[in-house]
């Protein structure tokens, strides 16, 4: 049964840190964060708007019901100000947030996230990619009722595909896919144990996320952000020269410490682990 934002709670610290996944997983994306701060941090990982155990939307929606959403769950959980990290469009949601409420949050920390508007046609989101132009028509057009319509129609030719179920030839298959090395027990943990099907209640915020200017509103604002993205060199010329070219809008922002992570989307789990700099970041953040 879903509730409004589920959660995995860890640590015991007086500062709270707040994690969104990436879609496609639940809060336990978050656990190589969980692991390191757990001892100076109370943690939450929480499931998507609309995945996992997570409530969602039955209508079409904008960045503040987004940010809204996120916000209850603060309150819920009396959490005053905190500590921000998103993954992909879990960086949005935490973005939305920021965004809309900078006074409930202490720092940001996006990860490949944030920093370009999705293109017409965004092959983050796997096979619906080529129907999202129409997707967004529809959601503009007939809000509430286009839901019930997709995901009963469209959503499971999008979701039935044999590469998403949790196998090791597929997992093999996707760490190759991200340049991810397989022998990383953060990866397998994820990948086996915390990958989430979308739902109905998930696309409104697919589609919010396609039709937002991620750009325009990390610009506007001005609370402390970490932004770690990933280079894509030697992996893919095409990607490497879209990243570079959209972080020069933020290389003279003062409040965004940019840093390039080598592989791809999936940072967090890179090689070159992002967390000694998270950790100075949220230190200095939170004095």
């Amino acid at each position: 049964m879903a509730v409004h934002c589920y959660f995995k709670k860890v640590g015991t610290g007086k500062e709270s840190i707040v994690f969104f996944p990436a879609a496609g997983f639940s809060g336990i994306e978050g656990e190589i964060f969980a692991d390191y701060f757990h001892q100076d941090y109370q943690l939450f990982l929480c499931d998507l708007p609309g995945y996992g155990r997570s409530s969602g939307f039955d209508q079409s929606i904008k960045t503040k019901d987004l940010a809204d959403w996120v916000i209850q769950f603060f309150n819920e959980e009396k959490l005053d100000k905190v500590h921000l990290i998103g993954h992909s469009v879990g960086g949005f949601v935490c973005l939305c947030v920021a965004y809309h409420y900078p006074d409930r949050v202490r720092s940001l920390t996006l990860l490949d996230s944030g920093h370009f508007n999705l293109p017409r046609f965004p092959s983050e989101m796997g096979k619906s990619a080529v129907l999202m132009p129409l997707l967004s028509l529809l959601s503009r057009i007939f809000k509430r009722k286009i839901y019930p319509f997709i995901g009963r129609y469209i959503l499971p030719s999008i979701e039935d595909s044999s590469d998403t179920i949790e196998t090791q030839e597929n997992f093999l298959k996707f760490c190759r896919w991200m340049h991810l090395n397989d022998a990383n027990p953060y990866v397998s943990e994820a990948f086996f144990k915390a990958a989430v099907p979308l739902k109905q209640a998930g696309l409104p915020l697919h589609i919010c996320f396609y039709q937002a200017r991620p750009k325009k509103m990390l610009s506007a604002i001005r609370i402390p952000v970490c932004l770690f993205y990933a280079s894509y060199e030697g992996i893919e010329k095409k990607r490497e020269q879209f990243e570079r070219k959209n972080i020069k809008s933020f290389l003279n922002q003062p409040n965004i410490r940019i840093i390039k992570v080598p592989g791809a989307h999936y940072v967090l789990w890179s090689e070159e682990s992002p967390l000694p700099e998270t950790a100075e970041f949220i230190r200095a953040a939170g004095n």
